[in-house]
């Protein structure tokens, strides 16, 4: 109880008015929630599932800026209801990742509040495709659900990490990042 009471006061000290929420201790129908936007032609991450390598991104520090607040290595699951997009994150020692996507309100349970979600050059939900471009670079580009899948490699050292963007009608939708494992 006081490990809670502790965690919570660190959240409202950090601003967040809900503590994100472990993806194992939410409602199942928030997971699928989330996953029914999943597309299996992608299964995460492009970089791993294509012979192409994806170009390097034109800045090295390129990364996705998420927020404060979720550093714990369970996954969570959380919802901005004044941008209308989600996050889930998983992270254990050795590996992680963070998929931003815009999506609909979630089931009750799913923990909501307001945080800016960015890449290092300013790609957000709902920039254009072009911009992705000018900003990071020519990607690879996979299509498939109906959408198209933009794709970098960020890291050179150790294994490579990348980061991903799933555009739909010429926008970004979907932002993912990956760092190894």
């Amino acid at each position: 109880m006081r490990r809670a009471a502790s965690f919570l006061a660190l959240g409202l000290a950090l601003g967040f008015a809900t503590a994100p929420v472990r993806a194992d201790a939410i409602d199942p129908r928030a997971v699928r929630w989330f996953h029914a936007a999943d597309c299996p032609a992608f299964n995460g991450n492009v970089s791993r599932t294509y012979p192409n390598d994806p170009p390097w991104v034109k800045n090295a520090d390129e990364g996705l800026d998420w927020g404060r607040g979720m550093a714990e290595q369970q996954p969570v699951y959380m919802y901005d209801p004044v941008r209308h997009f989600a996050i889930f994150r998983r992270f254990s020692e050795s590996d992680g990742s963070v998929t931003v996507r815009a999506i609909g309100p979630p089931p009750p349970g799913v923990p909501r509040e307001s945080r800016i979600v960015r890449t290092t050059s300013g790609v957000t939900i709902g920039s254009t495709a072009a911009t992705v471009v000018r900003l990071i670079g020519k990607p690879l580009i996979v299509r498939g659900c109906g959408v198209e899948r933009y794709a970098y490699q960020r890291t050179r050292d150790e294994e490579p990490t990348s980061l991903e963007f799933t555009i739909r009608g010429g926008r970004v939708v979907e932002i993912f990042e990956n760092f190894g494992g």
